[in-house]
């Protein structure tokens, strides 16, 4: 028994007081045998469990320092995403500024033009009243020149008694014929420029119109950009949340690599162990 051999039976008989030695010694083998079987089989259980799991948890650690790998080129893309986002969000918001100040400016623009309007019918109806004073200028010079041509007649019936006033009344008469040429003239001037007002009111009023939708888009497209820098500035926070997210994760995984790899060397020592164990129960030699 001393040397490992356990698989003896007692033969002989002992007598008397050495009987129950005999029976202790029968014991004792029955039992050794029976502990060191199941040892044995235990210690090949625990092999080739712990094998499998030094196997699995290696299997768990290459793959967990691959999720953290790429865990970290998912986090490095959507920090970038994030960068975009921000800048995206940042751009949005000053083109939102510089559409409202254009806004504002087209809207001056706009009440700029409508004053230019109103001015130029206030020249418009300054030019009819105009008209009206050519017309009676031309009505004085017409009577004028009729009391020119009456004096005439009546210096002539006068003689040498009238012929001063007759140079007077040639005087007169030559005045109302310019006066008449000059209104005649005023009036076409002003009739062009009356023309030159309508066409100039015309393009006012369509340049005020195009304008006002200038300035009706603009304020549309200002709610559009704050619409698109809102959604940004969300998606931005959004992506904050998933960064944290993803560092959470990337904690985990880290954690679970880290005890993975424990793991994967307790097993591989465990498994060590068993063999040895193994070994050492193999050493005896048990009974079949």
């Amino acid at each position: 028994m001393a040397k490992g051999k356990m698989d003896l039976t007692i033969d002989n008989n002992y007598l008397g007081e050495f009987l129950p030695i005999q029976n202790a010694l029968s014991q004792i083998l029955d039992s050794l045998n029976y502990a060191l079987l199941q040892i044995n089989q235990t210690a090949g259980l625990v092999s080739d469990e712990s094998e499998q799991v030094a196997s699995d948890a290696q299997i768990l650690s290459n793959g967990a320092t691959e999720q953290a790998s790429a865990i970290q080129e998912l986090s490095a893309s959507i920090q970038e995403l994030t960068g975009q986002v921000k800048s995206t969000s940042q751009d949005a918001d000053d083109a939102r500024s510089s559409s409202i100040d254009l806004a504002e400016k087209l809207k001056a623009c706009s009440n700029k033009m409508e004053q230019l309007t109103s001015a130029m019918e206030d020249i418009s109806e300054s030019s009819m009243q105009i008209s009206g004073i050519i017309k009676t200028i031309e009505d004085i010079s017409f009577q004028t020149n009729i009391l020119a041509l009456n004096a005439s007649v009546e210096a002539a019936r006068a003689g040498n008694l009238g012929k001063g006033f007759a140079v007077v009344a040639d005087e007169v008469q030559s005045l109302a014929n310019k006066s008449s040429v000059a209104a005649k003239d005023i009036t076409k001037l002003i009739e062009n420029s009356l023309e030159l007002v309508r066409h100039g009111t015309s393009l006012s009023g369509d340049t005020t119109k195009a304008l006002s939708v200038g300035v009706t888009g603009s304020q549309n497209t200002a709610e559009l950009i704050q619409k698109i820098a809102d959604s940004a500035q969300q998606q931005a926070l959004s992506l904050e949340h998933l960064t944290a997210g993803v560092e959470q994760i990337s904690d985990v995984v880290h954690t679970n690599t880290v005890t993975a790899e424990k793991s994967a060397s307790t097993a591989s020592e465990l498994f060590k162990q068993a063999g040895e164990l193994k070994r050492s129960v193999q050493k005896f030699q048990l009974r079949r």
